[in-house]
């Protein structure tokens, strides 16, 4: 147990992060069967479970960012990249979402490449499409962000060089979800749902901050 508490960034570190840990990447495991399960009352068990889970290895994400998790960089780093395929975050490198927050705490703003609120005023109809989608439920502007955070590497010139690991986890993840589709289509909804979950605890979060 010493040895194992002392990779930790802090002695309680064992107990707080790997709890946080366990319980992340366990609710992503069990929620992800539990979509699978006949019982609605499971179904619904498991969506909440699902997107609970990926909120708290996101938030986990941010603390390996910041190098807090581990003594270690490296590990931080290993453990980051983990947890990035899990939230469904992979299409860009973890080193890409650490240095754009650490510009985000160096330069007290929030960089990004998207203006979204020039390309919105370019296509004045958009926000009210966007408004109506959003009326049913349907997040319409974090299908939008969520669109360029999937084909980073063909939209922004500055990822042409992480064009062929685009494609890779374009490929394994959409080859996997739609496989689930045509499977077990009822199971690929309830994941969106639980994405779904996911952003919108992140995004109380962000207001709570």
């Amino acid at each position: 147990m010493p040895s194992i508490t002392r990779a930790f960034h802090e002695p309680q570190g064992f107990w707080y992060h790997g709890g946080a840990l366990l319980y992340g990447l366990g609710g992503y495991v069990f929620g992800l069967a539990g979509l699978f399960i006949e019982s609605l009352w499971i179904n619904a068990g498991a969506v909440l479970l699902l997107g609970h889970a990926m909120t708290i290895c996101a938030y986990m994400i941010h603390e390996c960012g910041h190098n807090t998790v581990f003594r270690s960089n490296k590990a931080n780093e290993r453990l980051g990249r983990v947890l990035n395929w899990v939230c469904g975050t992979s299409y860009g490198t973890f080193e890409d979402i650490r240095y754009k927050h650490f510009r985000h705490h160096m330069d007290n703003d929030d960089a990004v490449w998207f203006q979204h609120e020039a390309f919105i005023e370019r296509h004045p109809r958009l926000p009210e499409l966007i408004k109506l989608l959003e009326w049913f439920y349907i997040p319409a502007y974090d299908m939008i962000m969520h669109f360029i955070t999937m084909f980073t590497a063909f939209i922004i010139p500055q990822r042409r060089g992480q064009l062929v690991r685009n494609v890779v986890v374009l490929l394994v993840r959409g080859g996997v979800f739609f496989t689930i589709l045509y499977v077990y289509p009822k199971a690929a909804l309830l994941y969106l749902a639980a994405g779904r979950t996911l952003q919108e605890d992140l995004d109380a979060g962000k207001q709570m901050a």
